[in-house]
């Protein structure tokens, strides 16, 4: 096991050489209802790493996934990206759009479009022409499998497929981080295992770093190294073989 629990450090203005995103002993407490959701977290995100984390329900696992996404701001602590703390960045959701991909478990696909359609949502605001974004929505779900249902909504598609249609999403803008809450939750285990499957060849040819949140020992196994979180803290941190 190598040791990197909680690290107890300062919140300094540089993280440490090599991560896409860390956390410096960060807590989070939700003032409704007093919850302290994340306790003196400190972790490291390597670029290109593939890391799961899985703990039981209400342990905090979501919350974590959200401080190293820059969706929500720790209440001590810092959080960096690549060397820069995002206190002080100056525009999250410029950089959340253009570096990092977010999967969810219940998909968040707009219901009235296309699956080409929603996997160009990403891409809006760059410059790129209505020619270009839909040949690299095109190219992205037939990445994922689903060349022959880029014209199809969400309510036409299996619950394996709007997943795909997620990650594909998630993929618009060639992010060098990936975080993805629950991916499996809501599939059968074939279907699971597909998405299991896709994300990791995905980590693999495209070289991203990748975070998974899970309650699945199956899917935490997947991963290059496994955090395991109880009661708002990393209780241990171990290498595994993906």
């Amino acid at each position: 096991m190598e040791s990197r629990l909680n690290g107890g450090r300062p919140a300094d203005s540089q993280a440490p050489g090599g991560a896409v995103v860390a956390l410096r002993d960060v807590t989070k407490v939700y003032r409704d209802g007093n919850v302290r959701a994340v306790s003196g977290v400190s972790l490291e995100v390597p670029e290109q790493g593939f890391l799961s984390v899985t703990g039981p329900s209400g342990c905090g696992k979501s919350t974590l996934l959200n401080l190293l996404g820059g969706l929500d701001t720790p209440t001590s602590g810092g959080v960096f990206f690549r060397g820069q703390s995002l206190a002080t960045h100056k525009d999250l959701d410029r950089l959340r759009s253009r570096t990092i991909g977010f999967v969810f478990q219940t998909f968040h696909l707009l219901p009235n479009l296309t699956a080409r359609e929603n996997v160009q949502l990403p891409m809006f605001g760059d410059g790129r022409r209505d020619a270009e974004r839909e040949a690299q929505a095109a190219a992205l779900l037939a990445r994922v499998g689903l060349a022959d249902r880029e014209d199809h909504l969400p309510g036409a598609l299996s619950i394996g497929q709007r997943q795909r249609v997620a990650i594909a999403r998630a993929l618009a803008n060639q992010p060098a981080l990936l975080l993805a809450d629950e991916p499996t939750g809501s599939l059968d285990s074939e279907s699971g295992t597909t998405v299991m499957d896709l994300l990791g060849h995905l980590h693999a040819d495209l070289g991203m770093a990748m975070v998974v949140v899970t309650h699945d020992p199956a899917v935490a196994e997947r991963a290059e190294r496994t955090v395991r979180m109880l009661d708002g803290r990393i209780v241990s941190d171990t290498a595994g073989c993906p």
